[in-house]
């Protein structure tokens, strides 16, 4: 049933679904938040990415903080380098939030927007501490491609 309500909304594809959609990623039901998060990455609506972006600078919650990243990186906007480069980065309000498996999501998703600030980024990040991270950034700086070219998720 939950699985059909999704794809209604992601036919619907409103402002109001987009707000509905938000409020489920809000929410205190894991399950749910992480599937609203999927759908609008789906949606690939720039109107979520602000919503999306401030619940990333909010939770503390590892598996919404995955989440919100995955969705930015299937969004793929050039507004979502900066937050997803905070998550990545050593200081600031993000970088509290980083573990391991967040990080390595937020660079999976850089690799999926295809802008030149994007690839400046990863760039930054091919001698990281973090083998996965390192990892990643190598392979998409030296592909010398636009990040989104090598992306794993489309």
């Amino acid at each position: 049933m939950r699985q059909a309500a999704f794809q209604l909304a992601e036919r619907l594809n409103d402002s109001q679904v987009l707000n509905l959609l938000l409020d489920y990623a809000k929410g205190p039901e894991p399950r749910l938040a992480v599937e609203a998060l999927e759908c609008l990455g789906r949606l690939k609506s720039a109107a979520a990415v602000n919503g999306i972006i401030s619940l990333l600078g909010s939770s503390k919650k590892k598996w919404q903080l995955v989440a919100c990243c995955r969705a930015l990186g299937m969004i793929a906007e050039p507004a979502s380098i900066e937050p997803l480069a905070k998550i990545l980065g050593r200081k600031g309000f993000f970088s509290r939030k980083r573990t391991a498996e967040v990080r390595a999501t937020a660079i999976i998703a850089l690799t999926q927007i295809s802008h030149p600030q994007a690839a400046k980024v990863l760039a930054v990040y091919v001698d990281d501490r973090d083998p996965r991270v390192q990892e990643i950034a190598r392979i998409h700086v030296r592909s010398g491609k636009s990040p989104a070219d090598n992306s794993p998720v489309k």
